[in-house]
């Protein structure tokens, strides 16, 4: 009995469908069967049956559902034994602009408290910091998303609403207008990290709808390649408010947006299948502290603006 085949059994139990399990754990829906058969032919029982599009516990895998979940933590607490310094040790993962511009000085400066803790950073698009928790790649993730998530298996932490703004160059025509809305812009030229980005996407949505096509838009994963972009093609990027102190000091403009602003939720998602250490709980403490003086230094209770 192997202890992925735990992970596929206990998640697929929660999610109730191959599909949405496979996109959790980044394996095909056929190699999710084969390890829930491979459990069963292993346990002589049948533990999953298919009801209509749902994918159901059948009284033997109720049963066996509590013992695997109990298998999973002290699995867990096996490797804790195992490594002393295992609980002295985080992963975090998250958007570019959350942990390498927005959180960045507030990591740097929980890292030098906690010399003794071994770290790793990675950023990455948010849609797949949910995947890498199941997985237990990472312990938290750090997330933008238009809607506060609510993953299978996962405690969420929603912060605030922040501004995404509009930043291009002094050169770019737009940046001496007083004000800009959909109509202006039409036929530009924009760059962006991720298509599955959440506030990206809602803003592709947006201009859709408005009737506004765009002459070219390229999607170049990370911000440094992004600001490269707007920087030699004068394009258009959107920078979250947090973000943008850090991007303004390197010679970048904000548009001054009048219409229907995006408002993403800042939020912190961790594993419920299994308990926090104590430096990631302290973590999560400073990040909550953080967050409260963001949210009241702002005009409205729960939306981090940029002012400047």
């Amino acid at each position: 009995m192997e202890t992925k085949q735990l992970v596929t059994f206990v998640t697929l139990a929660k999610v109730k469908s191959y599909q949405r399990a496979s996109e959790l754990l980044n394996y095909a829906p056929s190699t999710l069967a084969k390890q829930i058969r491979v459990l069963e032919e292993e346990l002589s029982v049948k533990l999953t049956e298919r009801r209509g599009t749902r994918i159901e516990l059948t009284e033997d895998g109720k049963k066996f559902l509590p013992h695997a979940e109990h298998m999973l933590k002290e699995y867990e607490e096996m490797l804790h034994e195992l490594d002393p310094e295992k609980g002295k040790s985080i992963r975090i993962a998250g958007g570019e602009p959350l942990v390498g511009y927005s959180f960045s000085d507030m990591l740097l400066e929980f890292f030098k408290v906690n010399a003794h803790v071994r770290a790793t950073v990675e950023m990455i698009c948010c849609s797949e910091i949910p995947a890498m928790i199941a997985r237990d790649e990472t312990d938290i993730g750090y997330v933008h998303d238009m809607n506060i998530l609510k993953p299978e298996g996962m405690h969420v932490v929603p912060f605030y609403r922040e501004e995404v703004c509009l930043v291009t160059t002094p050169e770019n025509p737009l940046a001496a207008r007083p004000s800009v809305y959909y109509g202006d812009l039409s036929g530009r030229d924009f760059a962006f990290t991720y298509g599955e980005c959440s506030f990206c996407a809602e803003f592709i949505s947006r201009l859709k709808k408005n009737g506004i096509e765009a002459r070219s838009s390229v999607f170049l994963g990370s911000y440094m390649s992004v600001l490269n972009s707007v920087r030699c093609d004068n394009r258009i990027t959107l920078i979250p408010a947090t973000s943008l102190p850090k991007v303004l000091k390197d010679g970048f403009v904000r548009l001054n947006w009048e219409d229907e602003p995006l408002l993403p939720w800042v939020q912190v998602l961790y594993s419920a299948a299994k308990p926090l250490n104590g430096v990631q709980e302290d973590l999560i403490r400073w990040t909550r502290c953080v967050a409260s003086q963001r949210i009241a230094a702002s005009s409205q209770d729960d939306v981090v603006r940029f002012v400047g």
